[in-house]
């Protein structure tokens, strides 16, 4: 009943808090920052909310890989990063549905789209063409995928909860061999 109560709760003040955002057209507020925003109100405690957001944020970051690809994709005629891209599209798909699996167990809230920075940093990469947009692609993969092993393995290492910790130190090997791929990609760019 507990459980039923919280799940309740979770989706009333997700679809609320999206609805605000939504309706707020001076400040909007984007999906990460609502999903954050539930997580604090859900956990009595920072140690069960930083979890929480290691969840979020590392979901986030896959959001934007998975977004990014196939806007970039669609537009390059190279075909090293369009493989790069089909990858990025196919592994982050996979993780990001195993931390959906994770929050969906765990009662975290996810952001629904990309942040506010994201859909920026996306619509920037489309006003490139050719080599411009194939470099701007590839410098924000390495970029990205600096910041999402940082991320790991702080989760890796600080996570409180078991399945977590195990789930990110995990994933490192994968995100370690695409930074090499992302680096490896810029240099041949260059």
């Amino acid at each position: 009943m507990v459980k039923f109560v919280n799940y309740t709760t979770v989706a009333f003040l997700s679809i609320s808090m999206l609805f605000n955002s939504c309706s707020n057209s001076k400040n909007p507020e984007d999906t990460k920052q609502a999903a954050e925003g539930i997580n604090e109100q859900n956990f009595d405690t920072h140690a069960t909310e930083k979890n929480a957001q290691y969840l979020v944020d590392a979901y986030s970051n896959g959001l934007m890989e998975i977004e990014l690809a196939k806007s970039v994709k669609d537009k390059t005629a190279n075909q090293d990063v369009k493989k790069m891209a089909d990858m990025m599209i196919s592994e982050h798909t996979q993780v990001n549905a195993q931390l959906k699996g994770f929050a969906d167990q765990k009662n975290i809230a996810l952001p629904q789209g990309l942040s506010t920075d994201q859909m920026d940093e996306t619509n920037k990469a489309m006003k490139k063409e050719g080599h411009e947009l194939d470099k701007f692609y590839v410098d924000n993969l390495v970029s990205e995928h600096k910041d999402a092993v940082k991320l790991y393995e702080t989760a890796a290492d600080k996570e409180q909860d078991a399945d977590l910790k195990k789930f990110f130190a995990s994933a490192l090997p994968d995100l370690k061999s695409h930074l090499q791929m992302a680096e490896d990609l810029n240099k041949k760019i260059d």
